[in-house]
């Protein structure tokens, strides 16, 4: 007679701890292209489950992992069963060999980075989950940048929303996802292009389509401005011992982004440019023209403010963040006291310490594909009415540069 108060195990709970205690992963490795030439330069490496399991494809056994809270031990499994493939096949030009990392354990690996090989690898970050934590990822692949790692966006084209952290992650490749190769175009197409081309131009950072199968997907992958390709015409996935061993791998341009995360946008602006004197009003116009721009491009946007305190936040601010934030775009506001209003669906809200110089201080970044500002400001003290010194700049890499201090303070 069955018991009914017994537990039900799930079968593809039992295979997955099989799978961890045994290490029953195993990777394969694809070719990458050389649009340009046709010749192989770098290989991914897929994982794959047990042969002919519930759990063989990547995305059921990682899917699994993520139910399972086991995450990390699977994603650090598959991450080694790669390095050896790599090494097996003898692939050692820098940036030859792509290994896949989950976002959601990435900050792992800053602490646990034995597995770092020489030479450096192309560490491939799927679009999924991009956005759920942006500071804890930032933090780590600027850590990880540091232990020599490149990396990629994979899957590019599936949701926009991950188009707005092109310009923090600073990707040295995007992955097109092979619907956008495969499929007829159409808007969604041409916004995806339209960032990806943007960001490249303004970075260096090589494009590659996936899922090329046919000549006209190679046509298409090139009007759409990859330099790389990958897909079963240029050859499946295979054993290591089957690959091309001397592949010259890929040479990376992407230019790093200063970072001085102590520092408040204020004081990196007034460091480049001269500060002026305004009054409240104007800085309140300023900041609103801002946000209203960064509405133009809401799924490829990020807007960053930091606000002093959170009763300057007024109820005109959080529609139109809120707005913002059901278009798309990442929006993160730092103040003092924010925690204790209403949460902010769809935000990223930081409530700022008593001693944060940041609470003497008014800042909106706005980054998109296409366009770049900061507003930065500080109060002015022993003035007869409210005055701040301020920084109105367009320049790229110092909005950038403003907007990871911001995210320095964001705690993941």
């Amino acid at each position: 007679m069955c018991d009914l108060n017994m537990p039900l195990v799930d079968e593809g709970d039992a295979l997955l701890d099989d799978i961890v205690r045994s290490g029953d992963v195993r990777s394969l490795l694809q070719p990458i292209v050389d649009l340009s030439s046709g010749d192989t330069v770098a290989y991914e490496a897929l994982a794959r489950g047990p042969h002919g399991s519930p759990l063989e494809r990547p995305d059921r056994l990682l899917a699994k992992a993520r139910a399972a809270g086991r995450l990390d031990e699977v994603d650090r499994l598959c991450r080694v069963r790669a390095i050896e493939a790599g090494r097996r096949a003898g692939l050692v030009a820098p940036h030859s060999l792509f290994v896949n990392v989950e976002p959601d354990s990435l900050h792992h690996l800053v602490d646990n980075n034995d597995l770092l090989p020489h030479p450096p690898t192309i560490l491939e970050l799927t679009e999924r989950a991009l956005s759920l934590d942006p500071a804890l990822l930032i933090r780590a692949i600027a850590a990880l940048r540091e232990l020599g790692w490149a990396f990629a966006i994979d899957d590019l084209g599936v949701n926009t929303r991950s188009l707005a952290l092109l310009p923090l992650i600073a990707p040295d490749i995007i992955k097109l996802d092979m619907s956008i190769v495969q499929n007829a175009p159409d808007q969604h197409a041409a916004t995806i292009m339209s960032a990806v081309a943007a960001h490249s131009e303004a970075t260096g950072a090589l494009i590659l389509a996936e899922g090329i199968e046919t000549a006209e997907h190679i046509v298409r992958a090139r009007a759409l401005g990859a330099d790389l390709g990958q897909g079963w015409l240029f050859g499946p996935p295979a054993e290591a011992d089957t690959v091309i061993a001397t592949v010259p791998g890929l040479s990376l341009s992407t230019p790093p982004i200063p970072r001085r995360p102590s520092a408040t946008p204020y004081e990196i602006a007034v460091r480049a440019r001269a500060p002026k004197i305004a009054d409240k009003l104007l800085l309140l116009e300023l900041s609103t023209f801002l946000e209203s721009r960064a509405q133009r491009d809401a799924d490829s946007a990020v807007i960053v403010s930091a606000i002093q305190h959170a009763d300057n936040l007024t109820p005109a601010t959080v529609r139109r963040y809120r707005e913002l934030a059901s278009l798309g775009a990442l929006v993160i506001v730092l103040a003092k006291g924010i925690s204790a209003i209403d949460p902010l669906s769809d935000m990223h809200a930081v409530d700022l310490a008593e001693d944060e110089p940041l609470t003497g201080e008014w800042a909106v970044a706005v980054i998109s594909t296409d366009f770049a500002a900061l507003l930065a400001a500080r109060e002015m003290r022993n003035t007869s009415q409210l005055q701040f010194e301020f920084v109105l700049t367009h320049d790229r890499r110092l909005v950038l540069e403003a907007a990871h201090s911001l995210f320095a303070r964001l705690r993941g």
